[in-house]
Parts: C-alpha cells; structure tokens; sequence
C-alpha cells in the first residue's frame, strides 16, 4: 500500500474491488489490521469498524467504532502489561466521556474534543 505513511502493508479487496480488510506494518515494528464495512453501511468516508494489533513495545489492542466512525470501545494492555477496558460516550460536540475498568479500580473522565 503507497500512502506515504512509512509503512508496509496489504488490502484485502471485495469482489467489487472495495477495501475490507488492511493490514500495516510500521518501521518501528508494531503491526495493525483493520476490519471494513461493507460500502453503503455508516460513514463513507470511514469504513473501518474494527482495529487491532500491537505497539512496537508489545501491548495488544483492539479498538472497535460505530457507524459514524467514533471510537466507541477500546480493550488493551497498558505499558505496565495490565489490562484495561475503555468506553467512550459523545455527548456532543465538545467532549468523550469515557469510563475506565482496569485491575486498579474504575473512574471516569472527559476529552476535549
């Protein structure tokens, strides 16, 4: 895949010839694949609906996004190896609330947008 983005990777392509699948390897080793929609589902400007692989450090992570292409849910190993589960709400505009469920307890908190 030529982007210029400084990777390697490869498409998987529908009969239709449409992206469905992506994977990237990056130069500092980590790796990503992504899962598409089918065209004509959501945002066609995004098709992704699910990502996962691993940092160049090691951690796994998967991240899912709904059909307006927002980040919804994210599942990963921190840079300690611990786990942590992240759901993220879009209240409006402005901000994500997200609420954190890890080994060392729960909270929550907003991104500015």
């Amino acid at each position: 895949m030529l982007d210029g983005r400084e990777y390697v990777g490869m498409k998987i392509l529908n009969p239709d010839g449409a992206e469905q699948f992506g994977l990237g390897l990056k130069n500092d080793g980590s790796v990503s694949m992504g899962f598409d929609v089918r065209p004509g589902v959501g945002n066609p400007a995004n098709r992704e609906r699910l990502n996962m692989g691993v940092t160049a450090s090691g951690q796994g992570w998967i991240r899912y996004l709904d059909n307006d292409t927002k980040a919804r849910m994210f599942i990963r190993l921190d840079s300690e190896d611990v786990p942590e589960l992240q759901f993220l709400d879009w209240p409006d505009t402005e901000r994500i609330v997200v609420r954190e469920i890890g080994f060392v307890g729960e909270s929550s908190f907003e991104w500015q947008r």
